[in-house]
């Protein structure tokens, strides 16, 4: 108390954060855990509030300050909830699309594309603002939130009765929740990994996910009987390490007169006929390499009924595209 005093501490806990019962019965109430501020007046509020899993309440203080909360992320989605897909047709096929095909500017002509189908689009299927709310305990199922909720209330009847009864009733409940939650979480993800055993890329990823919190730095490096331990000194004989390796492959490979590249594609071409030329494309067969693309349910339900219609918009723009001397990224 002395340091506190020199140093200008203050406690601000002032409720009690341990309730417990002992062997005979005797209600125990301690204050030891603290929180000390050397300006106490900004916190002039203090909470103790029971958790279920241990004995200690939980401590906080109340700052006199607004803290802005950190906003939700919002995603956008269309809804097809009152979608009239007939309706959608027709609207889509008496549409003027004169703008588009009288447009000798790729940009222009995409621009228009874009407005005049976006127009109908969102009048029939609009665009709605959706919350994502992060679940952080997937494995957090009905039953072990009942069991949750029966265990805080076991806590607050020992607290409010004093009863060494209600504390037997509480301590088991409290390390059944706590055995219960711990199978829970294995059996999830013993389940997870097993779904995808047979996908190495979402294994390693999920397997990554579960021990990141064991990842550790080396401390130090031993290098001909001599230790490392400062980053600096680390880092800079790792990079003289590669730096003299790249040096030594250098000279120890052999040079040759032609161009590696050159005798790369040699050797890959060898005994092959290939042509770069452009061939005529069937609009069938673009409507059909469409339709293999279309994964989201959302595209296969604006374009179905009046894909023939936008594949000549599409055709259209393609070819001011080549025109132009244009190249696009991503058509199809």
């Amino acid at each position: 108390m002395n340091t506190c005093a020199i140093s200008g501490l203050s406690q601000v806990i002032n409720k009690p954060m341990r309730i417990c019962l002992k062997n005979d019965g005797k209600r125990v109430v301690t204050c030891i855990d603290n929180i000390y501020l050397n300006t106490p007046e900004v916190c002039p509020k203090s909470i103790s509030l029971p958790i279920g899993y241990t004995d200690h309440n939980l401590i906080a203080i109340v700052r006199k300050r607004k803290v802005q909360k950190a906003d939700s992320k919002i995603i956008k989605k269309r809804t097809f909830k009152n979608f009239d897909h007939d309706k959608y047709v027709r609207e889509v096929t008496n549409a003027n699309w004169s703008n588009v095909f009288l447009q000798d500017d790729p940009e222009e002509a995409f621009q228009a594309f874009k407005e005049t189908l976006m127009i109908i689009v969102d009048n029939h299927a609009p665009l709605k603002k959706f919350t994502v709310r992060t679940v952080n305990s997937p494995w957090l199922d009905k039953e072990l939130k009942e069991h949750m909720i029966e265990r805080d209330q076991a806590k607050s009847m020992t607290i409010s009765s004093g009863l060494k009864s209600d504390w037997q009733v509480y301590c088991k409940l409290r390390n059944f929740v706590t055995k219960l939650k711990k199978k829970k979480k294995k059996q999830y993800y013993v389940h997870i990994i097993y779904e995808i055993k047979h996908d190495s890329k979402q294994l390693w990823s999920m397997l990554n996910y579960l021990l990141k919190g064991n990842k550790s730095i080396p401390s130090f490096l031993e290098t001909g009987g001599e230790f490392l331990s400062k980053p600096n000194d680390i880092a800079n004989h790792l990079n003289n390490y590669f730096i003299n390796k790249i040096d030594m492959l250098k000279n120890t490979v052999q040079h040759k007169n032609k161009d590696l590249s050159v005798r790369l594609i040699d050797q890959i071409m060898q005994g092959k006929d290939c042509i770069f030329e452009f061939k005529n494309v069937s609009v069938l067969k673009i409507k059909l390499m469409l339709i293999a693309k279309m994964s989201d349910l959302g595209l296969m339900i604006l374009t179905e009924g009046c894909l023939s219609l936008l594949l000549q918009l599409l055709l259209h723009w393609s070819h001011i595209l080549l025109i132009n001397r244009l190249f696009c990224f991503v058509l199809f």
